[in-house]
C-alpha cells in the first residue's frame, strides 16, 4: 500500500524540475526497501511490471511518467496522428524494456507495426513479459544488436543502469556478454518492413554503426519520416546528423539527450 501511495504522489507532482526533485526524495526509500523486486503498476492503460532500482528509464516511467521523454513522445504522437498510411510503423533500436514500443502500442490501440530491437537478454525478457501480459500483437521483439555486420559482438553491461549497456568498451570493471548482431537493413528485411513512420535509436554511442550502413543502402521509400536519436556524436566515427541533413531531414526539437528530426 505504501508503494502505491508514493507512486500516486509522485505521479501527481508538476512536470518540472521541482516536481522531479520532490519525486526523487519520495521514491528513494521505496526503491531501497524493495531491492531488486519489480513493481506491478498501471501505466498508459496497460498493466506493467517495472524494475526501477537498476534501470533509469523504468524508474522514471514508474514514478514520474508525466516527465518521461515528453518532447519525444509529443513528436511521436504527432507522427501517429498525421501518418498517411496505416498501420503506423515504428522501429525501436535499443528498445531497453520497450517503453517507447509499449507507449506506441497503447497510443495506437495496438494497431501499429512495431519492431523492438534489443540485445540484452534480461531486458528482452521484461519487454516480452509486458507485451504478453497485455496481449499486445503489434510488437515484434528482435533480440539482437543493430550494428555493421552479422555475427556476434561484445556488449558491456552497466551495473548501475541496465539501459547503459554499450557495444563500446568503456571500463575494465564492466561485465561483458556476447550477443547476436545484425545490420539494420537485414533486421527490417527479415521483419517484412517496407516503410517506416517513426524510428527511435538509443544505443549508447554506437548509433553511427547502426544507422550509417542503413542510410547508405536504404531506398527513399524506407527512410523514416521521424527520427528520434540519442546524441552520441562524441563517440561516433561518422557524422550521422550531417548524413541525415543530406537526406532531407530537418531538426524539429530535442531534449537533454535526444534530438528529433523530420523528413518531409
Amino acid at each position: 500500500m505504501m508503494n502505491n501511495l508514493v507512486i500516486a504522489m509522485t505521479r501527481a507532482l508538476p512536470p518540472n524540475w521541482l516536481g522531479l526533485t520532490i519525486a526523487k526524495g519520495l521514491r528513494r526509500p521505496v526503491i531501497r526497501l524493495a531491492g531488486d523486486r519489480g513493481f506491478d503498476t498501471k501505466l498508459w492503460g496497460m498493466q506493467l511490471r517495472l524494475y526501477p532500482r537498476w534501470n533509469a528509464c523504468e524508474k522514471g516511467a514508474l514514478f514520474t511518467p508525466q516527465l518521461y521523454d515528453v518532447i519525444e513522445r509529443a513528436a511521436l504522437r504527432q507522427a501517429i496522428n498525421t501518418a498517411a498510411e496505416r498501420p503506423f510503423v515504428f522501429v525501436d533500436i535499443g528498445a531497453n524494456v520497450g517503453l517507447y514500443s509499449l507507449w506506441v502500442a497503447a497510443e495506437t490501440g495496438d494497431t501499429a507495426r512495431i519492431v523492438a530491437i534489443e540485445p540484452q537478454p534480461q531486458l528482452v525478457q521484461r519487454l516480452a513479459f509486458n507485451a504478453e501480459v497485455n496481449k499486445l500483437r503489434s510488437i515484434t521483439v528482435v533480440p539482437v544488436a543493430a550494428t555493421t555486420a552479422e555475427g556476434k559482438v561484445t556488449l558491456s553491461l552497466n551495473s548501475r543502469d541496465a539501459g547503459g549497456a554499450t557495444l563500446q568498451r568503456r571500463g575494465p570493471g564492466q561485465r561483458r556478454i556476447t550477443v547476436a548482431a545484425k545490420p539494420l537493413t537485414a533486421i527490417l528485411h527479415d521483419a517484412g518492413i517496407t516503410r517506416i513512420d517513426g524510428l527511435k535509436i538509443d544505443v549508447e554511442g554506437t548509433e553511427d554503426d547502426a544507422l550509417m550502413p542503413f542510410l547508405a543502402e536504404a531506398p527513399s521509400r524506407l527512410l523514416p519520416r521521424l527520427v528520434i536519436i540519442e546524441d552520441g556524436s562524441g563517440f561516433w566515427k561518422s557524422d550521422v546528423f550531417a548524413r541525415l541533413r543530406e537526406l532531407g531531414y530537418t531538426e524539429a526539437g530535442g531534449s537533454k539527450h535526444n534530438r528529433v528530426l523530420n523528413r518531409h
